[in-house]
């Protein structure tokens, strides 16, 4: 069923006999995936409006671009290679490879853990510089956007520890 019918389905409608509805799993495996759809087109919005205003501000003659900390570089490669083990982590599960699965996974989020870390040592270089939220519209929007990243990686930790635990636990 497509996410179109999904959306469109009337659910409280009539379907006939009680065996012809889809079990509960299928039932709540789709509603799952509607909801997980719906939060990254509303990230994904969310992430597009900031930029758009970003952008929007940076035009005024006050502003002063953000000297970037140069930690910023290794942030930007360790997000890299933690995407790039994510996806041999999606591959590997998909080939039935549990162990590399893991420990894919595993490294995916330690790399994040480390970029996140990064994140903070980048706002502590510039908090010893004197530029604060308040100092410039600038800076206010780097804390903003990498703040809301910042965010936004954590909540996806939390799913990733979810899953650590679930695979650790389980036995095959």
């Amino acid at each position: 069923m497509s996410l179109f019918q999904q959306l469109t389905e009337k659910s409280w409608a009539v379907h006939g006999p009680m065996e012809e509805l889809p079990p509960a799993d299928v039932i709540a495996g789709s509603v799952r995936r509607t909801g997980l759809w719906t939060l990254l087109a509303v990230v994904t919005a969310l992430f597009g409006l900031f930029i758009a205003a970003y952008f929007l501000r940076s035009d005024y003659p006050d502003w002063v671009p953000v000297e970037d900390p140069a930690v910023l570089w290794l942030n930007t490669v360790l997000l890299v290679f933690a995407s790039i083990a994510f996806q041999l982590a999606r591959n590997a599960a998909e080939r039935g490879d549990r162990k590399r699965t893991q420990r894919e996974l595993l490294l995916g989020g330690l790399l994040t853990l480390a970029f996140l870390g990064g994140q903070y040592w980048a706002w502590e270089q510039l908090r010893l510089t004197g530029a604060y939220v308040v100092s410039d519209a600038a800076y206010a929007f780097f804390y903003l956007l990498t703040g809301i990243h910042g965010l936004h990686l954590a909540g996806g930790l939390y799913v990733w520890l979810r899953v650590m635990v679930r695979m650790w636990r389980s036995t095959d």
